[in-house]
């Protein structure tokens, strides 16, 4: 059971950093964009 929720614990850390670094290439992405309609 311990194993089980460390597990999952992982996955949903896992897809979180994910998530988080989707955000920020998107985000970084929109900047050079209007760095470049500049």
């Amino acid at each position: 059971m311990d194993l089980v929720w460390l597990r999952l614990q992982i996955l949903i850390f896992a897809m979180e950093g994910l998530v988080a670094s989707l955000f920020q290439l998107d985000g970084f992405m929109k900047r050079i964009n209007t760095l470049r309609a500049w």
